[in-house]
């Protein structure tokens, strides 16, 4: 079951943002409120990163006491994150807000110290894009398929925490966003999504020899 935070008008806090589990807490990372928000929150919006855990089903509106003060500098939603293996979250890509205009496809990235409560700037993607995909390795690296930049993208950038770096990989056989990613032990399961109609193909992806297996439909 989807667990909704609402606020005092009962509309959702959640929407279009990140959630990141680490130790036995749950970031959330942007979205929308009332406006689109930097992670502790934009305007009057009371959303942004919280800790509190509600029971199963429960609807309960945040109080400023369970917003963390470290925003970013960066307001975003339909962005992605993955827990690095050093303990920084990392947030990647999405849409920046302009006041009356259509939002700004972004290839920043940062990275968020949930101990010290403190944001970084990361190297950025190579391709802005949103409504993408993200998986997190074994080895540390973290993998971003996909997503949308005036058209969907196949293009996938892996990004090696360790160095810093961005580099391109085998392209999807199929452009799609919206789409979901999983790690299932050696593979990454590509599935859904759509572009000008929605997929019910699923692609299957080796990140250790870069190649493409083309799997049964959904």
């Amino acid at each position: 079951m989807t667990k909704t935070h609402k606020d005092d008008t009962g509309r959702d806090l959640e929407g279009q943002h990140t959630p990141t589990t680490y130790l036995s807490r749950r970031a959330v990372l942007g979205g929308i409120a009332t406006a689109i928000l930097t992670t502790a929150g934009l305007g009057s919006a009371e959303a942004g990163i919280h800790h509190r855990e509600p029971a199963l089903g429960e609807q309960v509106a945040l109080q400023p006491s369970a917003i963390l003060p470290s925003a970013s500098s960066i307001a975003r939603m339909q962005h992605t994150s993955a827990l690095l293996p050093d303990g920084l979250i990392m947030v990647a890509g999405g849409i920046a807000p302009h006041v009356g205009k259509t939002g700004l496809p972004l290839c920043s990235v940062q990275l968020y110290d949930p101990v010290s409560n403190t944001w970084y700037t990361a190297a950025p993607m190579q391709t802005p894009r949103y409504d993408h995909a993200t998986v997190a390795l074994p080895d540390g690296k973290v993998v971003v398929f996909g997503g949308f930049y005036h058209q969907p993208l196949a293009s996938i950038e892996v990004y090696d925490p360790f160095a810093n770096t961005w580099s391109y990989a085998s392209p999807m056989p199929t452009p799609r966003k919206g789409h979901t990613a999983t790690l299932t032990g050696e593979y990454i399961v590509i599935t859904g999504g759509g572009g000008h109609r929605a997929f019910a193909s699923v692609e299957v992806f080796h990140p250790s020899s870069n190649t493409w297996l083309q799997s049964s439909a959904l």
